[in-house]
């Protein structure tokens, strides 16, 4: 199957601010970049994945993409996450994809695995699911079609794409894995992040690092969000 992986990105000056009572806006922006490397680095290591295709507004995201083998697609006036991911699904069509792997920049634990299994599932399925850990996110949605069904992300959007799916009478697979459960966007998400046992990765170097200078600038009575 020719399965294209669509990872939107919002400008990072946008990025995270969730995180923005324990982190500045460079180590926000820095973190994002290093999530968004290691799941290209992932996609990019995959036999499963035809193409990453990126799509943002930001000039350093699309410095990155290209830099680690994705394609770009530029988003000169974003439009919420739905709106982008339906541009990206077109331009997939356009290049012949079988299947599309829509996967946030933010899950940086998924893994080769992770990759198989989900591509296994779309053998027997036109959907596969793959929720956040507390269940109401999706961290990645497999179609097939790529244009099978409309996405609806947003809160709650685990149960709204099941709904969508059912409606129309598709075969679903749910798939829960750990690693592309988190997805980083609170202060807990990072504190998991940085207690992972994939040590080698990037994103949980940094965290490690953000996690110890966030205790430091505690201990010293610092405002958590004045560190760059």
């Amino acid at each position: 199957m020719r399965l294209y992986a669509i990872v939107p990105v919002k400008p990072l000056a946008s990025s995270k601010l969730r995180l923005s009572r324990i982190l500045g806006p460079k180590d926000r922006a820095r973190l994002v970049i290093t999530m968004l490397s290691d799941v290209l680095n992932t996609l990019r290591r995959s036999d499963f994945i035809e193409a990453s295709l990126v799509i943002s507004k930001d000039e350093e995201v699309k410095r990155i993409a290209r830099d680690l083998g994705a394609l770009f697609l530029y988003e000169p006036e974003p439009r919420g996450l739905n709106v982008a991911i339906r541009k990206a699904v077109k331009e997939c069509l356009k290049l012949r994809a079988e299947g599309v792997l829509i996967i946030h920049a933010d899950v940086p634990l998924v893994n080769e695995s992770d990759l198989r299994a989900i591509l296994r599932g779309l053998d027997e399925h036109e959907v596969v699911i793959a929720p956040s850990l507390d269940l109401e996110g999706t961290n990645a949605l497999a179609l097939t079609p790529p244009d099978v069904m409309p996405v609806s992300y947003g809160p709650g959007s685990f149960y709204r794409h099941l709904e969508l799916a059912l409606k129309r009478h598709l075969r679903i697979l749910v798939y829960f894995s750990r690693s592309l459960a988190l997805d980083v966007d609170r202060p807990r998400d990072l504190a998991l992040l940085a207690a992972s046992e994939a040590k080698e990765r990037a994103s949980v170097i940094l965290a490690r690092k953000l996690i110890r200078t966030i205790r430091v600038l505690e201990n010293e009575g610092q405002v958590n969000s004045s560190h760059s």
